[in-house]
């Protein structure tokens, strides 16, 4: 992966140029990065077997920082925030794999309020060749912090895959599973599988990547600024 900022975005934005005003807000597609941040949202929670609450593709979450319990079975109130590698616990909820939040199952939660942090980034979506003998599917040229959704278009196990936390590695998946590679490069399937080509959703790295749409390219004040 190539094509970090050669011009920290903050000296661009800071030159006050007001020539340049409009080209760095087109650039940078200021309209995305003050969409990201911090978001709050309200609503129900999915079904009372899943306990998630699905939150939309553009504003899938990078940091739970808080929120309320509305409405449940047992522990309404103020939200405990705990790792995405715990073991949920009364009154606690965590990040999913593919950025929704998920609530610990015996609270039966229907309702409640999120506090959360998003990437600055847009999903972007591709459809990419799976290397069937390996699993791997390379994510060429966006990098990735988190894999929202993973469909196998072909091969011997098709549909939509469960996505597993990002770094689970071969011996960790099962059937119809998918991984995002530590690297942020990659994702994997089961070889098992034999998924030839699939289709990706997942949030982009800042500052990675040579294409038009990328944060880098588009950042390269010497060359567009």
């Amino acid at each position: 992966m190539s094509g970090f900022l050669t011009r920290p975005l903050r000296d661009a934005g800071n030159e006050g140029n007001p020539n340049k005003v409009g080209s760095f807000n087109q650039l940078a597609k200021m309209g995305d990065a003050l969409a990201g941040g911090e978001r709050y949202l309200r609503g129900a929670v999915g079904a009372v077997t899943v306990h998630v609450f699905t939150l939309p593709d553009n504003a899938k979450a990078h940091r739970l920082l808080g929120g309320f319990i509305i409405a449940a079975g047992a522990n309404v109130g103020p939200l405990q925030v705990v790792p995405e590698d715990a073991v949920l616990a009364a009154g606690q909820a965590q990040i999913t794999a593919a950025g929704d939040v998920i609530f610990f199952a015996t609270d039966a939660v229907t309702e409640a309020e999120l506090y959360y942090e998003t990437a600055e980034q847009l999903p972007v979506t591709v459809d990419v060749t799976v290397v069937a003998a390996s699993g791997v599917a390379a994510l060429t040229p966006r990098a990735a912090m988190r894999l929202i959704s993973a469909e196998a278009l072909t091969g011997g196990v098709t549909g939509v895959a469960t996505v597993l936390a990002r770094g689970t590695l071969q011996a960790g998946l099962a059937s119809g599973q998918a991984a995002l590679q530590p690297n942020g490069e990659t994702v994997e399937f089961l070889i098992a599988d034999a998924v030839t080509s699939a289709r990706l959703t997942y949030m982009p790295q800042p500052g990675f990547g040579p294409t038009p749409e990328s944060v880098a390219s588009k950042m390269d004040v010497d060359a567009n600024l």
